[in-house]
């Protein structure tokens, strides 16, 4: 539980510096084609904070431990399926 919170606090950390400084990831990571493409021409600062927000509710999920039933629920046609072939 304990190392749980402290991955959720670290994963918010980063969402956050995502969201809070997005041209230095921009600059670390470099030009990203598909932002170009998909939020428009040099939007690649827009790209990160979309995802550093995705990555603070991940680290949320993760600090609360409702990632567990998250993936359950994703996956979970997956486990059925693969039950149906051992039979």
């Amino acid at each position: 539980m304990l190392v749980a919170i402290i991955v959720g606090i670290i994963t918010v950390i980063v969402g956050v510096a995502m969201v809070w400084k997005p041209r230095f990831f921009v600059d670390f990571i470099g030009h990203q084609e598909w932002a170009e493409k998909v939020f428009g021409v040099h939007e690649d600062e827009t790209a990160f904070k979309v995802i550093g927000i995705i990555v603070i509710l991940i680290g949320a999920f993760i600090m609360t431990g409702i990632i567990n039933d998250l993936l359950m629920w994703f996956f979970a046609p997956t486990f059925r399926a693969a039950e149906n072939l051992k039979k």
